[in-house]
């Protein structure tokens, strides 16, 4: 179970370099478009703004790689980590609605996991 969440983990970071690659225009897709603005757009942050939430998208797909690490390596952390990591990748993700709604929906998976691990330590 452990080795199946730990390339889960890793599968949602690569997901999340998404919101990285298409800010710093490295990447052009037509279901990810190239834009400015956040919460179905309604706020305009511009270039640089974009480009700044693009580092943070990128930090936090690191941040699941090393969740995904930790998870395997079974440190005594790795669930916490995972918490903090995916609430803050579901900030983010409510930011970038509608491109990122799949995203919403796996990280309230991962907290009810989370909640659920913590009820019956079925991943301990």
């Amino acid at each position: 179970m452990r080795l199946a969440l730990s390339i889960f983990l890793f599968a949602h970071g690569i997901a999340h370099l998404v919101g990285f690659l298409v800010p710093w225009r490295f990447v052009k897709t037509e279901d990810m478009p190239y834009k400015t603005t956040l919460l179905m757009g309604k706020i305009d942050i511009g270039d640089i703004g974009i480009r700044i939430i693009g580092i943070i998208w990128l930090l936090i797909a690191l941040a699941y790689f090393y969740a995904g690490w930790i998870t395997f390596q079974q440190t005594d952390y790795w669930i916490n980590y995972t918490l903090v990591v995916t609430i803050i990748s579901l900030i983010f993700c409510i930011a970038a609605i509608p491109d990122s709604h799949i995203g919403i929906y796996i990280n309230i998976a991962l907290i009810v996991l989370y909640y659920l691990n913590n009820h019956y330590s079925w991943l301990n």
